[in-house]
């Protein structure tokens, strides 16, 4: 696909995992992204980070991207309302490295209606930024949402194709350009193309045994705890595995009291799988892991880890001796004082020596010595084909 732009979604000032990684370590990433092909980026952070985003939008564009996009990553909650959304939309454009912005919707939980209040609030602290659309079709919404979007102004719609399409993934493309033709707007896009490459995906999907999308039915109880499809899945496995099965009802309850208690995080990787760990454990609000205790936001300029020196000075102490022991030495085993009788000469090889010999003396050529290093391996990136973005415009 040398005509096909290559899209790296990432998170924030992490690479392929969730801890802060060191701002230099992300300037090489990005470099040798672009380096390898990839022109288009998204930058995404769970918790809305703007500083953590400004500052990954400059380190990639001082990588070379041709594209980058800023993501509002949707949600329902008390906390996420429209003149929530917009400020962010504002902070982004603000950015001079962001040259489009994209609603996030992986849950799928934008209705039509909250499209009609949302898109208008986001576009109005825009300032011109082109407005993409990215929704789900986990609980069968996005058909209407597109619609309405297209309506109100929002330039690109991502969809997927073939087999790739439907159920918990993105919208149907050739359905979507149907329906955008039907209600009176034009989208320029080659259909026997986009058949082309549906047919492809589809006979992938049949010859590998693979699954295909559908489509999915309504489920209002969605609304409320947000568990995306996958996490249920292993939701659903882990309460097997403890004999819990009949208790999924009262875990999703828990679910949806964590989720508030945490500050109605959204529920986009990695806090699924942390807000549905709790209810699992016995006394949860005693073992509520560290990393979802509340702290600071992530400071761009707060990321360069601490010195810490090298050899024995860097060296934690060994632990004190348990309470009650004092001071007292203990004595150390045989083997341990260098005191062990000698091997007879019959077991010994080459390379070694009894106990007090000098080891490096009868280890050969190399004197009993052992050097070894570890490089540092650069990894394939993760990359993924950019979203197939239908064009949306009223006709005349």
């Amino acid at each position: 696909m040398p005509n096909t732009p290559l899209q790296f979604i990432g998170i924030g000032l992490r690479f392929i995992s969730w801890e802060v990684a060191h701002p230099e370590f992300m300037q090489l990433v990005y470099d040798r992204l672009v380096a390898n092909g990839v022109t288009r980026y998204v930058v995404l952070d769970p918790m809305h980070d703007m500083d953590a985003v400004r500052e990954s939008a400059r380190m990639i564009r001082a990588a070379g991207a041709t594209e980058i996009v800023g993501a509002l990553t949707f949600t329902v909650s008390d906390v996420h309302d429209d003149a929530h959304y917009a400020s962010l939309a504002a902070q982004m454009t603000d950015c001079p490295d962001i040259d489009r912005v994209y609603i996030k919707d992986p849950g799928g939980l934008l209705t039509s209606e909250r499209a009609a209040t949302l898109i208008p609030a986001v576009l109005g602290n825009l300032a011109g930024t082109p407005l993409e659309l990215h929704s789900h079709c986990t609980i069968g919404l996005p058909g209407l949402t597109y619609l309405k979007a297209a309506d109100l102004g929002v330039q690109a719609l991502q969809v997927a194709c073939g087999a790739l399409a439907g159920g918990t993934s993105l919208p149907n493309a050739q359905q979507v350009v149907a329906n955008l033709r039907e209600i009176g707007h034009t989208v320029d896009v080659d259909d026997r193309l986009l058949g082309v490459v549906a047919d492809y995906f589809d006979g992938m999907a049949a010859a590998e045994g693979l699954p295909v999308g559908g489509p999915r039915d309504y489920d209002a109880a969605f609304m409320r705890h947000q568990v995306a499809g996958g996490v249920m899945t292993t939701l659903h496995r882990q309460l097997d595995e403890l004999g819990f099965s009949d208790r999924f009802d009262a875990v999703i309850e828990e679910v949806t009291r964590v989720r508030a208690e945490l500050g109605h995080p959204i529920m986009v990787t990695p806090f699924p799988q942390m807000v549905c760990t709790q209810p699992l454990q016995r006394h949860r609000r005693r073992t509520l892991r560290e990393r979802l205790r509340p702290g600071d936001p992530v400071r761009a300029g707060q990321l360069r880890p601490p010195h810490r020196p090298r050899g024995p000075a860097g060296r934690r102490p060994p632990p004190g001796p348990p309470p009650g022991e004092g001071t007292r030495r203990r004595t150390a085993p045989a083997h341990r004082r260098g005191t062990a009788p000698a091997l007879p000469p019959r077991h010994q090889r080459r390379g070694t020596a009894p106990a007090g010999h000098d080891a490096g003396r009868a280890g050969g050529r190399h004197g009993g010595r052992r050097s070894g290093s570890a490089a540092l391996q650069p990894g394939n990136p993760r990359t993924e084909t950019g979203p197939a973005r239908l064009p949306t415009g009223a006709a005349p």
